[in-house]
């Protein structure tokens, strides 16, 4: 199949395999054909951010340098960016939702695509820091959702995040009317909701620190609460459902770190036409079929990518 005029998303095992085999020649070559056809190849936030923890230090400024001449140099929106959106109701217009990010980083990857001698500089030390919190509530993911704990003056930080919770299920939900497995994909909401949107764990951290400082709320409970009685759509619909449910499908088999990171690129699907993922994950939650948004997934086993010689003329100098 052949895409015009589509804004297409990839994933990051997507970019890997794209990529592998490719020359900047190559790639200079696919964005003219891309954008000639009419289409926009899109990387997120969150594909850098896999990137930026790529311990081989050559392997990830390979796909740096590729990436700043194969895709579109607009980054799409943050996960806060896109939950915030949502929050403020920008959603009801999705024709005219704005999907780029405005995010420090989106202009550090801008500024490097218009201008590709730049390197993408980070500190990598504290992001490590940061994305091994993140990853370590994906790999306890059981424990925070299913377990219950009554020690209100426990100070291990995965039983707090389980009270506070199982707390806020209680309150909202009527236990009788939710089966087992319905309860943990709701749980599954609010532990995003905490983590990303209380604790601010996000790569483009700015974007939720610049929300609470004009609400003056500092304590993570007391955002948690607000979000909670502030904005009760946020867990009754909307692009965070799509990124339980794929921490949900995963649950079973995967129960890795990566798990909340592959979880985050579903948020894409409501603001993109086309997912590519090369990560057979995506293929379970496409069988969920839990709305039309679900079929923009498409697996690089379900199409292929062919090779076409690139010339480049050289104009002699007189």
């Amino acid at each position: 199949m052949e895409y015009y005029n589509r804004n297409i998303y990839f994933e990051t095992s997507a970019v890997n395999f794209v990529l592998k085999d490719m020359a900047i020649i190559d790639a200079i070559a696919t964005r003219s054909l891309q954008a000639a056809k009419g289409n926009k190849w899109y990387i997120s936030p969150v594909t850098l951010w896999e990137m930026m923890l790529i311990n081989d230090v050559g392997h990830r400024e390979k796909l740096f340098t590729l990436s700043k001449y194969s895709f579109y140099k607009y980054l799409l929106k943050s996960p806060s960016e896109i939950l915030l959106d949502y929050m403020d109701g920008k959603f009801k217009v999705s024709k005219n939702l704005a999907i780029h990010s405005t995010s420090h980083l989106a202009q550090v990857w801008t500024n490097m695509c218009e201008n590709p001698s730049l390197r993408l500089e980070f500190d990598e030390g504290e992001f490590k820091k940061v994305s091994s919190q993140f990853k370590n509530y994906s790999k306890q993911i059981d424990l925070i959702v299913n377990s219950i704990f009554f020690d209100l003056e426990v100070k291990d930080e995965i039983k707090q995040l389980s009270i506070m919770i199982n707390a806020a299920f209680k309150a909202i939900y009527k236990e009788q009317y939710v089966d087992r497995e319905q309860a943990k994909i709701l749980k599954i909401n609010l532990l995003f909701i905490l983590v990303i949107l209380c604790i601010g764990i996000d790569v483009t951290p700015e974007i939720v620190q610049g929300f609470w400082k004009q609400k003056s709320v500092k304590s993570v409970y007391q955002r948690f609460e607000y979000i909670l009685s502030t904005y009760p759509k946020l867990i009754e619909d909307g692009p965070l459902l799509f990124l339980s449910f794929m921490a949900y499908s995963q649950m079973k088999s995967k129960k890795s770190r990566g798990l909340f990171h592959d979880a985050l690129h579903c948020l894409y699907l409501p603001l993109i036409d086309v997912l590519f993922t090369n990560d057979d994950d995506f293929k379970e939650f496409k069988k969920m079929h839990l709305n039309p948004n679900v079929d923009k997934i498409c697996h690089l086993d379900e199409v292929s990518f062919t090779k076409k010689k690139t010339w480049v003329d050289y104009e002699p100098l007189s």
